[in-house]
């Protein structure tokens, strides 16, 4: 059981579509949980044609402001991905805030001697399971630098991926975010880049001291699916995604405790390319 958090330092690189990628071609059981405090988007998406009731932060949100977060809760608002056949239960999802406007509740203790939102979520997510069976935990936690940033779970997951498009201007703001996230004690860090760019993978990998996990095709036409509420049963995105999984894993399983020094990027010139659970 693992809790991965997918972020991006600036822009839309795609961090969103990444994580549904991720989970939709995980091998374990797994929970992909909407923490963007933008807004989620999967609602709108992939889930457009699922009644969702209110189910996930949005419901929460006013939870918090009576109670604390406990499993039950967290657990009955949570969507099945894959309801259909032997699939069923082996792919949750947290639906997101409607409104980004709630995510200072989530950013800050709404009761005296009660833990902030994302603190709590972040202690909770890892503990689901249904029956003996534990889930792999990945939550798309959106911009670092967003107002209300889902920080709590980035500190406390097990490896972080930062979604970048292989560009000067992306990697410029992914070395700042890496200074940030890269300090002793934070949980290791991967990179996963999206589409083609100035950088191939290994240059990007020197020149943010940091190792690429996965490099995603600029697929288009396999976004667009799941966008319209399909999953594709082809394409190269979910392809490279499932290739994904076993360095994911070998990251996250590796010693995390050595000390990296934060990365700063060098002087180049490079021409920029302009179903509900019950």
């Amino acid at each position: 059981m693992a809790l991965i958090a997918v972020c991006s330092a600036k822009g839309s690189p795609g961090a969103t579509t990444t994580a549904l990628a991720l989970a939709l071609t995980w091998r374990r059981r797994v929970l992909l949980a909407e923490c963007d405090p933008a807004g989620g988007d999967l609602a709108a998406g992939f889930l457009r044609e699922v009644a969702l009731d209110g189910r996930g932060l949005d419901r929460l949100t006013s939870t918090l402001a009576r109670q604390p977060l406990t499993d039950g809760m967290l657990w009955n608002e949570l969507v099945d991905l894959a309801p259909a056949g032997d699939s069923a239960m082996t792919k949750l999802l947290l639906p997101g805030l409607a409104d980004p406007a709630q995510a200072a509740t989530w950013g800050e203790p709404q009761r005296r001697g009660q833990a902030a939102g994302w603190d709590q979520l972040a202690a909770r997510l890892p503990l689901i399971r249904h029956g003996a069976e534990e889930y792999d935990v990945i939550a798309d936690c959106g911009r670092l630098a967003a107002a209300h940033p889902a920080t709590p779970l980035v500190a406390r997951a097990d490896l972080v991926l930062l979604v970048l498009r292989p560009t000067l201007i992306s990697a410029r703001a992914a070395s700042t975010a890496l200074q940030y996230l890269l300090q002793p004690g934070r949980p290791p860090v991967g990179l996963i880049t999206v589409g083609d760019g100035s950088y191939g993978t290994k240059e990007l990998a020197l020149e943010l001291r940091t190792p690429v996990a996965a490099a995603l095709p600029e697929d288009s036409r396999s976004a667009d699916t799941l966008n319209q509420g399909r999953a594709p049963r082809h394409g190269r995105l979910l392809r490279a995604a499932s290739r994904a999984e076993s360095a994911v894993r070998r990251m996250y399983d590796e010693d995390s405790t050595r000390a990296v020094k934060p990365a700063v990027l060098g002087r180049r010139r490079v021409s920029e390319e302009a179903g509900v659970v019950h």
